[in-house]
């Protein structure tokens, strides 16, 4: 995960283990959920899923999540968090933005419902690392 001065959000980058380089369709077909991909492909000119050059890896291009619409859709999302007790505001924030950016390649949090917050929905695996 890194910031994005430009987008003030941030963006998560990726990397799958694969014996070949990954090309965009593989991405689609092996990492986005088959329920999200048309409609991620359609997102900006570029689509949601792009490469870059990741800060954090000296300058090395990985797959990432394009934030264009992040802080719009955080905003709308805001009141997942906002008076939560028993938990910052900045927690509830990386939980909300994991179920909505991550699921954009299959990232979940155990035992988080990402949709409520609730505990004990929305369980899933970690499909990639980042």
């Amino acid at each position: 995960l890194q910031h994005s001065p430009a987008y003030n959000v941030p963006i998560l980058y990726f990397q799958p283990h694969t014996p070949t380089p990954l090309s965009l369709a593989d991405i689609y077909d092996r990492i986005v959920p088959t329920s999200s991909a048309e409609a991620l492909r359609r997102v900006g000119v570029l689509g949601a899923v792009s490469q870059a050059d990741n800060p954090a890896a000296g300058g090395e291009v990985w797959w990432f999540v394009h934030p264009c619409s992040t802080a719009e859709a955080m905003g709308e999302l805001r009141g997942l968090w906002e008076g939560v007790k028993g938990m910052r505001a900045e927690e509830w924030y990386v939980r909300v933005w994991v179920g909505l950016v991550g699921g954009v390649v299959g990232l979940r949090l155990e035992g988080v419902g990402l949709e409520t917050g609730r505990e004990g929905e929305g369980e899933g695996e970690v499909g990639t690392e980042g």
